[in-house]
């Protein structure tokens, strides 16, 4: 019984980190797409309205990038399981 909940207590834990992995790739992702137009807002003359919603705008794509990037990475690293088992 012991060795049952281990084994579902370490599947959850790889997932779990899985996840972060992947959220972690996904707000990177975010931030290196979000680079060169930070630049262009910066060196160009533009309203105060773009400058303010910046933040809110890149706290929206981080918080979609990450979930999604959480996801695929759950994925990811069940579909290799899949691949590493059917190869033995």
């Amino acid at each position: 019984m012991k060795q049952k909940i281990y084994k579902i207590f370490l599947a959850v834990i790889k997932n779990l980190l899985a996840f972060l992995a992947g959220g972690i790739l996904g707000v990177l992702a975010v931030l290196l797409l979000a680079k060169p137009l930070v630049e262009s807002a910066i060196t160009k003359d533009i309203g105060l309205g773009v400058i303010a919603l910046a933040p809110a705008i890149l706290v929206i794509y981080a918080i979609g990038f990450g979930t999604a990037g959480g996801v695929l990475g759950v994925v990811g690293y069940n579909v290799f399981r899949l691949f590493k088992r059917k190869a033995k």
